[in-house]
């Protein structure tokens, strides 16, 4: 059995290095949680085993994940006391990670309750987020020019290039349901989620490309944008919601997805999986529109651009040549149209999770949590054939402290990597308190415990009421029976 346990540990160690940034699911903390009922939305098969019925207020949950820190922009020079802007630590550091991203999850109102050995549950929640790309060629351009590592021109040279933004926000509607098997320690669940579309933006197919001859005399450019979006009310400012009578859930752009899970239990040692959000996204049908240059695909491509004619008699000469090429941005005017309807994916999670519990008094969890990005999956019908998918992960070690009858204390620490470089300490700490009313706290995956050099965190709060009596478990309780 400890071969097979430190084989497992290890082996979610190492898939810990293959990530691209932090993950959307906010609650992992409390997954392996003695009492907090928002361990539900990461497993299905997780039910309330302490108290009959659950209801969740509203609570909120934020992620931030920058490719900076304060210290990659600028430091505090003592010799002076002063501090300096660095702008060469910042484009390095720009480089290196090219990504934004920053969540916020609000949860609306749910319940769960069980009966003997089955359960129900119900969540209703808003999710949004939003991915925004670092131009990394335009970055190299900007330290290194059009020259490569061995002083060589670089022919073509792409400053944009694939998704510069993607955002999303939707409603779900989730109904889960639950079954405890005694006889084989095991419990499955299942829930069915319903998605409403409240406003989706990409930038697919976006590039600049920079074009140069072996002597770097002559430039060139191929230039072409497309920003297409779709929302639940309609882009036109003199739109009103009360005279023209919107209806906010009754539109086509609607989802579904599923959520599988299972728990087995064995002496002190538990064992969980869930996959989550298995379908095909949201049906983006009504209120799209694309952003596009007038001349559409045929946007800008200009060749011939000599820079030595721009200098003559000593003298830049921008009348005659400068404006001649200037004026070809017309053919960039952007021109709103209506878009095609299109799907756009949700991604799908993985979570791995193992505990050991010592006298009901202290919980150690391993959580492994992988993460598949599903961007533009299909437009006007039609699949798409070529669409940059990351698969992001990290794992999580966390202690469990059962306090008292009625408070938790969740300390963790998170191993990820970056797409740069790995992360081996990202601290974070849970903690929920309350018999009948249950406030939850949670800071997550702090990449630094100094504000300047903080890239990541996620914030998670929110109020629950818990129904039925549960047994007095606990380190007080525990000392006062001995």
């Amino acid at each position: 059995m400890k071969k097979i346990l430190s084989t497992l540990i290890i082996g979610l160690m190492l898939l810990s290095t293959a990530s691209a940034q932090g993950l959307l699911e906010s609650e992992r903390l409390f997954y392996h949680s003695f009492r907090t009922p928002q361990s539900t939305a990461l497993n299905p098969s997780f039910f309330p085993y302490r108290n009959s019925f659950y209801l969740t207020l509203p609570g909120l949950s934020t992620t931030f994940c920058s490719p900076i820190a304060i210290s990659d922009a600028a430091h505090y020079d003592a010799e002076r006391e002063v501090t300096v802007l660095d702008a060469n630590s910042l484009l390095d550091a720009l480089c290196t990670n090219k990504n934004l991203f920053l969540g916020l999850n609000a949860d609306i109102l749910g319940f769960g309750f069980r009966v003997k050995h089955a359960s129900v549950t119900f969540s209703s929640r808003i999710i949004s987020y939003a991915n925004v790309g670092v131009p990394a060629g335009l970055l190299q351009f900007a330290t290194e020019g059009n020259v490569d590592e061995n002083n060589e021109v670089i022919e073509k040279l792409e400053l944009l290039d694939g998704n510069l933004i993607s955002a999303n926000a939707y409603l779900e509607n989730g109904i889960g349901f639950a079954y405890e098997i005694p006889e084989l320690h095991l419990t499955v669940g299942a829930r069915a989620k319903l998605l409403y579309g409240i406003a989706n933006a990409y930038s697919e197919g976006t590039y600049v490309n920079l074009r140069t001859d072996e002597e770097g005399n002559s430039l060139g450019a191929d230039i072409y944008y497309r920003l297409q979006g779709a929302a639940c009310v309609p882009f036109d400012t003199n739109f009103n919601p009360i005279t023209d009578g919107w209806k906010p859930f009754d539109h086509a752009n609607t989802g579904m997805s599923f959520d599988l899970g299972a728990k087995y239990d064995m002496g002190p040692f538990t064992f969980s999986a869930s996959l989550l959000d298995i379908g095909g996204g949201i049906n983006w049908k009504n209120n799209v529109v694309s952003i596009v240059p007038e001349n559409g695909q045929e946007s800008m491509h200009f060749d011939g651009l000599d820079l030595t004619e721009l200098v003559q008699d000593g003298q830049m000469n921008f009348d005659t040549i400068g404006n001649y090429y200037l004026a070809q941005l017309d053919s960039l005017t952007p021109v709103r149209k209506d878009g095609e309807s299109y799907h756009y994916g949700i991604p799908t999670k993985l979570n791995l999770g193992a505990s050991y519990d010592f006298l009901k008094l202290l919980r150690a969890g391993l959580l492994f949590q992988g993460q598949f990005d599903r961007t533009l999956l299909s437009l006007n019908g039609e699949s798409v054939a070529k669409i940059d998918h990351p698969f992001r992960c990290n794992t999580t070690l966390s202690l469990g402290v059962n306090l008292f009858t009625h408070a938790e204390l969740i300390v963790a620490n998170s191993m990820v990597y970056d797409g740069a470089k790995a992360s081996f300490f990202n601290p974070g700490f849970g903690i929920s308190a309350g018999s009948v009313i249950q406030v939850y706290f949670m800071v997550n995956r702090l990449s630094s415990i100094y504000l300047v050099d903080m890239k990541d965190f996620n914030i998670h709060f929110g109020l629950n009421i818990l129904i039925g009596k549960p047994k007095p478990e606990g380190i007080i309780p525990a000392l006062l029976e001995e």
